[in-house]
């Protein structure tokens, strides 16, 4: 079983580690990894960013032909946290939209919620 991680701090405001127990990921699987965290990154600004970011790409099965990523995503922000499971999808890439796809959904509707951030008497959030 193959053990690969990767952690960055870059441009994001908190830790980024990818977990593949049993991928070998290529430099373009982890950049294509990197670009979706940098994007709902931007996203979740009025979340008070990311925090940290844990991704676990993995397959499924015993063969090694046609085995289907799973793609695992928490990430912690300055007002909570998300996760997305389970994204099977033959295609890596696919699997990767999936998950991240879920995370956005998530947050756009944390952002709509009318709870998420209530305004004191002194006028400062609470």
């Amino acid at each position: 079983m193959r053990q690969a991680q990767l952690e960055k701090e870059d441009s994001m405001s908190g830790q980024l580690q990818i977990v593949s127990p049993s991928v070998k990921l290529s430099v373009a699987m982890q950049d294509a990894v990197v670009k979706h965290v940098a994007y709902l990154e931007k996203q979740a600004g009025f979340c008070r960013g990311i925090r940290a970011c844990h991704v676990t790409i993995d397959q499924e099965g015993h063969s090694e032909k046609d085995r289907p990523f799973n793609v695992r995503v928490h990430a912690v922000l300055g007002l909570g946290e998300l996760n997305a499971t389970h994204h099977e999808n033959r295609d890596f890439y696919a699997a990767l939209n999936a998950a991240f796809e879920a995370l956005l959904h998530q947050l756009h509707a944390r952002e709509r919620s009318p709870l998420r951030v209530s305004v004191g008497q002194g006028g400062g959030e609470v």
